[in-house]
């Protein structure tokens, strides 16, 4: 437990130490201070812009990525950009879930509502009226990591070719791979014939809103959910927001854990929750978790007065710690957070 400290402990003839509790807006009890936000900084988010770029096309020869860059670089920024299949997914349970069009178009119409900028990101499997939706199994972890591997750490990706186009295998590219047509293929005429309310209409209703992009069939859609979001942010989206649960815990890996990543992730990650009472009932209730104006680390205030630092309590690995077990990153990111301050009068 935490009683070990009392409540405020002078130490020295300045400086108080205690147990504090901390505001949804930052505010600290005890100290009255406010915590500030950290983002990255402008050579940081180029390190990573950088590094999604590598994720989707280490190799250079991924020429669909290449015409995804100039597509999105032709666009005005983006302000809110949509996981669409975290979010069909979400709430669905594996044995009978499967992927919901309508929990993606509910999120869309928030935040259209908001006046949000928003590109919503698919695969194209799950726009083919033949596509199995039953939710399935992720694949193992380590099997996933051991085919896809890491990518380079230093250096530029590979410039495309002078003509603009990139031949041979790669990621998302192999010999028979097709030339992708950004941002998506036009109205198919089961989608403009489709009964209100039907998957086909809804996707027919991204098409017109001009809010969906379709990335190629060999790539994996977080590689351009997430380049998409950096590169908005790289071009001045102060609050880029992406919508989705995903950890990104593979694509971290490949990507050499960079530090800043995890700073990025904790100012630009919007969580989200989906329940009704019933599946495809009308009663959808949709929550948005935004990062907290305040950034949950160890910090110190401008004038070095102020020394917050945020302890995870994790219940039931009292015993597990005390024997020199490391807490896994899930654990310490879902743990409850006490906050510790150490501050003195200006």
């Amino acid at each position: 437990t935490f009683q070990w400290l009392p409540h405020v402990l002078t130490w020295g003839s300045h400086w108080k130490v205690g147990w504090t509790s901390i505001s949804e807006e930052g505010a600290c009890l005890l100290s009255a201070r406010t915590l500030r936000a950290f983002d990255v900084s402008p050579h940081e988010m180029d390190e990573l812009h950088t590094f999604a770029a590598r994720l989707a096309n280490d190799s250079g020869q991924n020429r669909n990525f290449y015409h995804f860059q100039r597509w999105l670089g032709e666009q005005p920024p983006f302000e809110a950009i949509i996981d669409g299949a975290n979010v069909a997914f979400n709430g669905q349970r594996l044995d009978g879930g499967k992927f919901q069009f309508r929990q993606i178009h509910e999120v869309v119409k928030l935040l259209l509502e908001e006046g949000k900028r928003t590109l919503l990101v698919l695969h194209p499997k799950w726009l083919r009226e033949d596509q199995d939706l039953s939710m399935v199994s992720k694949p193992d972890r380590q099997a996933k990591r051991l085919r896809m591997g890491q990518i380079t750490p230093e250096g530029k990706p590979p410039p495309p070719p002078d003509n603009g186009e990139a031949e041979g295998e790669g990621e998302g590219e192999g010999t028979d791979e097709e030339a992708v047509l950004y941002p998506h293929a036009p109205v198919t005429e089961a989608e403009r014939t489709a009964p209100p309310g039907s998957a086909g209409a809804i996707v027919r209703q991204w098409k017109e809103w001009e809010i969906l992009v379709v990335i190629p069939r060999h790539d994996c859609d977080d590689w351009y959910w997430l380049f998409a979001a950096l590169d908005s942010t790289r071009r001045g989206v102060d609050n880029v927001q992406v919508i989705s649960n995903d950890r990104m815990r593979d694509h971290i890996w490949r990507m050499h854990r960079p530090r800043t990543f995890f700073q990025w992730q904790s100012r630009h990650m919007t969580r989200i929750n989906i329940g009704a009472e019933m599946p495809d009932t009308e009663d959808m209730k949709v929550s948005f978790s935004p990062p907290p104006p305040f950034t949950p680390q160890a910090q110190v205030s401008p004038d070095g007065t102020t020394w917050h630092f945020p302890v995870p309590f994790v219940q039931g690995r009292a015993p597990a710690s005390s024997s020199g077990k490391f807490f896994t990153r899930e654990e310490l990111e879902s743990a409850e957070r006490h906050w510790l301050v150490a501050w003195r009068d200006p």
